[in-house]
């Protein structure tokens, strides 16, 4: 890869409380090579931190004069979430507003729509193209190893005063983990539980992690992800009625918020 500028990166998270960090190195035409140690996040998943190091990884090399005669730029991760989909931010999702095929949202769009802004803008500045290669993680490749520890010290360092995402958690009542599909909509009135909600900015969307309390219900005990149009607080219980006939659970309708006595 002489010919080239490489760049290892990789993100990491962590639950009770959820903190994510990344870390990256650039490796340049003359071998030389320099690590980065960015600020950790507060709530953000391991999605979000795979796609942050690739977008910190891109801004770095915008500040640069030129590229020591790279021919291009190879972005490592062991990430198949960023590799099985730049394409598709590139090419499809942007002409589908940010839904996918089945309807649901594209998560993470806001990050993924910087990450391409970051690729075009190296291209009119360097003229030079951008190839995301997938390397297997904990497999004994240095670089990789080195960005690996990097990320986990960017989780446990001070934390970046900005959110990737802003996500209400409460405490769930089940022990079941959230499974997706778990929970059907087939038009029926259910009451849930919020237990967890974000706005998607981008698709103008709550996503909402929900647990089932009718006890009638098949799905009762069940955790998924439902979509609203109109926002549920996290924590808060609600009889609602669900779309039907779709992939994917929506609510259709708002029945009431159910107090507590």
């Amino acid at each position: 890869m002489g010919d080239y500028l490489v760049i290892y990166t990789d993100g990491s998270s962590a639950p009770n409380p959820r903190k994510g960090g990344v870390g990256f190195r650039m490796i340049f035409t003359d071998g030389t090579q320099k690590d980065f140690l960015p600020y950790g996040y507060i709530g953000a998943t391991n999605n979000e931190m795979e796609l942050q190091a690739c977008i910190l990884g891109l801004r770095e090399v915008c500040k640069l004069e030129n590229l020591g005669g790279a021919r291009g730029i190879i972005v490592c991760t062991d990430s198949q979430y960023v590799v099985s989909n730049y394409k598709n931010a590139m090419f499809n999702w942007p002409r589908q507003k940010w839904i996918r095929s089945n309807g649901e949202p594209v998560l993470n769009a806001l990050q993924w729509k910087e990450l391409i802004r970051l690729m075009k803008r190296t291209w009119n500045t360097f003229r030079v193209y951008i190839d995301f290669e997938k390397v297997d993680a904990h497999s004994g490749i240095e670089d990789n190893e080195a960005v690996d520890k990097l990320a986990k010290s960017s989780r446990k360092g001070p934390m970046s005063s900005i959110k990737i995402s802003v996500n209400k958690i409460r405490r769930s009542n089940t022990d079941k983990k959230t499974i997706r599909g778990s929970i059907k909509g087939e038009g029926q009135r259910i009451r849930i539980r919020v237990v967890s909600g974000s706005w998607l900015t981008v698709q103008k969307i709550f996503r909402l992690r929900c647990e089932v309390l009718s006890r009638k219900s098949r799905y009762f005990g069940n955790m998924d992800f439902i979509l609203s149009k109109d926002m549920l607080s996290a924590g808060h219980t609600y009889d609602i009625i669900l779309m039907n006939g779709l992939d994917h659970c929506c609510v259709k309708k708002i029945i009431r918020e159910v107090k507590k006595k």
